[in-house]
């Protein structure tokens, strides 16, 4: 069982558990959900690096892009996204299957509160090969044991917001 699924487990969070083909893009993402009835929004986690060397995890969905411009004037220093190997090197998971949790703890979470506009929540477990679904909203439950720092992101506003109800 991985970490992902074992922090679940732990704080008796609700989920299906799902073992399936590696996932290498949404098209498969999708047939995937299809075959085994998954009905919530597709994330998509990026890991990034700051120029500084802060490494952050954005927690978004599928169809949203990165935007260097936006993440520098938000973060007051250029960010981009770590490579395949820095990835791997700092969390252990490969392109692809990097889950919304865990990570070691001077990683920042950035989450994007617009996950939160759906029910449901399909995420990697931390390998190619396994996925999760659960209730969006118990994320933030999962995210308050963490030792990391989280900041909830309003893309529309431009800049970080109170944690949503």
């Amino acid at each position: 069982m991985t970490k992902t699924l074992e922090i679940l487990n732990d704080l008796k969070i609700e989920y299906k558990h799902v073992i399936h083909e590696p996932i290498i893009n949404y098209e498969i993402a999708k047939k995937i959900d299809q075959e085994n009835n998954l009905t919530g929004m597709e994330s998509k986690n990026l890991f990034l690096v700051s120029k500084s060397n802060k490494y952050y995890l954005l927690v978004t969905k599928e169809g949203t892009r990165f935007d260097r411009i936006f993440f520098k004037e938000l973060l007051e220093e250029k960010i981009s996204i770590t490579s395949p190997d820095e990835l791997n090197a700092k969390t252990g998971y490969v392109v692809g299957s990097a889950p919304s949790f865990p990570y070691p703890d001077d990683v920042t979470y950035i989450i994007d509160i617009s996950i939160f506009d759906h029910d449901k929540y399909i995420c990697s477990a931390g390998i190619p090969t396994e996925s999760y679904e659960m209730i969006t909203k118990d994320i933030i439950k999962v995210y308050e044991t963490q030792n990391n720092q989280v900041k909830f992101l309003d893309f529309d506003k431009g800049s970080f917001v109170d944690k949503p109800n």
